[in-house]
């Protein structure tokens, strides 16, 4: 899926992703943006799709260069780079700590910026079997 525009969509009988899709961009927004480069929709990002993000300016000389591409884990939130709203990247360091393990971090927008609870939000999980204080089951 390199450089697929919307307009040859519709000439695909099934348009259902493949799991494992790899898209070749370099997004500032998910959906349809004119300021996308290389696909104008973008897809969020989920086990269908990985986008590699790569310079897609006909006026670089580093066309069709890989800018960044998702990191699968890491030990802390990434700090640089673009990356699409939906990317989940797993914790490579998990620990218990009072009864959560961090899983990872979750993307929360499309685009550059790399900020801690406005671009990323962290993923935890209980390693209690009983049910967290705030979920129906413990409500009288």
């Amino acid at each position: 899926m390199h450089r697929i525009a919307d307009a040859s969509r519709a000439a695909i009988a099934d348009t259902r992703p493949l799991a494992g899709a790899v898209v070749a961009c370099n997004p500032t927004a998910v959906g349809y943006s004119g300021t996308n480069v290389g696909i104008a929709k973008i897809a969020a990002a989920g086990p269908a799709f990985t986008h590699i993000i790569e310079d897609g300016s006909p006026a670089d000389t580093t066309m069709d260069g890989t800018l960044n591409a998702p990191p699968v884990s890491a030990s802390a939130m990434p700090a640089s780079g673009t990356y699409v709203e939906g990317l989940f990247v797993w914790n490579s360091t998990p620990a218990a700590s009072n009864g959560q393990v961090l899983f990872g971090r979750l993307r929360l927008t499309t685009g550059s910026s790399n900020v801690a609870g406005t671009d990323w939000v962290p993923v935890f999980g209980s390693t209690s079997r009983e049910p967290a204080p705030h979920t129906p089951e413990n409500q009288s």
